[in-house]
């Protein structure tokens, strides 16, 4: 093979790579940067080692691509043997691997921890917590990287912790976990009938963000019973929307209310 073929194919290897996107961050924290919880009694101290809390990092290309994505990259990260410090299990955690992102791209990323209970669904963790189910969840503000962008697919992945004493805007301060409470007076949820047709239409439940309301419904008010038809918790917006086949009888009552706990 000629030399020039030999450029030619290194270059198509390169292009490959840097297509295939491997930008890398420094998931982990450090001794610095321990995140901590506070106690029933209000006393802070370093998160446990082995607490069994999942950590996820999200990613996207401005603030409401992140707030809007649902899968965090994998594998989890969980907390170590080192109070307040957490880990990746394969080790990757100081080249933490952002698939589909290319080095050196400025995005913006949000971290969230919740307990491990919930496995990769990191929303009911959120919606337990806020329903005082002795659920923890916490979560960074969303923070775009600094000028150098993410780092090169070998390490090291840029840094994006720094300690509660920092000022890096382009840095997060350390998760504090905190007890929870259940909610008290709470609105009542609101509920509106849209897109009514022949076959089916839409209950939309409006509460508040990140609570569980069970919608129920029954054909007749001096029946009793209540069938509840479902269980779901809102997300930032405060709604979710129940489809409804049309009613076979002549009328529906429904009713939503909220659920003060919640369990995966």
């Amino acid at each position: 093979m000629k030399p020039g073929k030999y450029l030619f194919a290194a270059f198509l290897a390169v292009w490959a790579a840097a297509a295939h996107g491997q930008g890398t961050v420094t998931f982990v924290n450090g001794s610095l940067t321990r995140f901590q919880l506070q106690r029933a009694d209000g006393v802070r101290s370093n998160v446990p080692p082995n607490t069994p809390i999942n950590f996820g990092l999200f990613w996207g290309t401005n603030p409401a691509a992140v707030q809007a994505e649902l899968d965090p990259v994998l594998p989890l990260g969980v907390m170590s043997t080192t109070p307040g410090v957490m880990t990746v299990p394969d080790g990757s955690g100081g080249r933490y691997t952002v698939e589909t992102a290319q080095p050196g791209q400025r995005v913006f990323l949000q971290v969230k921890g919740w307990s491990s209970s919930f496995g990769s669904d990191w929303r009911a963790a959120k919606c337990a917590f806020y329903a005082g189910a002795q659920a923890l969840y916490a979560e960074t503000d969303i923070r775009q990287l600094d000028m150098l962008g993410l780092g090169p697919i070998n390490g090291p992945g840029v840094l994006i912790w720094q300690s509660a004493t920092g000022t890096n805007p382009n840095r997060f301060y350390p998760l504090f976990f905190y007890p929870t409470e259940p909610p008290l007076n709470s609105p009542r949820p609101n509920l509106t009938i849209l897109n009514p047709s022949a076959a089916q239409f839409t209950v939309r439940i409006v509460g508040v963000p990140w609570h569980s309301y069970a919608i129920e419904a029954k054909e007749d008010l001096n029946s009793a019973a209540w069938t509840t038809l479902q269980t779901q918790c809102t997300a930032d917006n405060g709604f979710f929307d129940y489809v409804s086949p049309a009613a076979g009888s002549a009328q529906r009552f429904y009713r939503a209310w909220l659920v003060h706990s919640y369990f995966p």
